[in-house]
């Protein structure tokens, strides 16, 4: 059996600058890139649906010359050597991988903060796009583009989908009822964005080597947004998991700090 860091990229949470730095500090044989293999958007036109399926498998061909998710992992089980880095937006558990330790490293970020991130990205990817394409592109993406108000009304009109992003991702159902337990448990390492020196004291003293990490927020809209109380008991409906996850997580971490 042999080890293999596994990172898992949670969406505006500063994944970007985690996994370089990751990568800079470990130096692996090999980095594994997993595309985005789940669109978190079921509720969108078929149109839309085609696109991202095939956005997908061309992603799939042009990093592994694969046309499946299962011919990837074949792949990677075959020339992954230990100490390799996988590393995408995927959920835990995802990775279908025998006779490996799966060391798995993420971090999450304050959930009202990774939120209001996500939203200014998804509107400015749907603002910026031509009419004919608005006109074809349906779902979360169109309302986003439209206001808070109604963005926050679809995403619960289909929480089933929409729920407590963070937590999904770090155990693989957005429904688990002690996600902190599960990633003490799980993850080889894990910090939270608002105190990257801890994750970084940790991580160093796990390997023997330096690390630093530097987080650079890609959203392209710098301006604050301040959500009114009405639209915040609508965010705290969809993040109640996440919000409890954060919380404990935080607090467990400045006592070890």
């Amino acid at each position: 059996m042999i080890d293999i860091y596994t990172i898992i990229r949670i969406p505006k949470s500063g994944s970007t600058s985690l996994e370089n730095s990751i990568s800079n500090s470990l130096s692996p044989t090999r980095m594994f890139k997993i595309p985005m293999l789940n669109n978190p958007d079921m509720h969108v036109s078929q149109y839309e649906k085609f696109r991202t399926d095939k956005k997908m498998r061309r992603s799939l061909w042009k990093i592994f010359r694969v046309l499946s998710e299962e011919a990837m992992w074949d792949k990677i089980r075959s020339e992954m050597s230990a100490g390799d880095i996988i590393s995408g937006h995927i959920e835990y558990g995802r990775p279908h991988l025998n006779q490996v330790n799966m060391k798995y490293i993420t971090i999450i970020r304050n959930p009202l903060d990774r939120f209001i991130s996500e939203y200014k990205w998804i509107r400015h990817g749907y603002q910026k796009r031509r009419m004919i394409q608005k006109l074809a592109h349906f779902g979360r993406p169109a309302a986003a583009g439209k206001s808070m108000d109604y963005y926050l009304d679809f995403l619960i009109d289909h929480e089933d989908a929409y729920k407590n992003p963070t937590t999904r991702y770090v155990t693989g159902d957005a429904s688990h009822t002690d996600p902190h337990k599960h990633l003490v448990t799980n993850y080889w390492h894990y910090g939270i964005l608002e105190k990257t020196d801890v994750f970084a004291k940790g991580f160093t003293e796990k390997t023997g080597l330096p690390f630093e990490l530097e987080y650079t927020n890609l959203s392209p809209t710098p301006s604050k947004i301040a959500l009114t109380t009405v639209q915040t008991d609508k965010f705290e409906r969809l993040h109640t998991t996440d919000l409890a996850l954060y919380h404990k997580l935080s607090e467990n971490l400045a006592v070890s700090a």
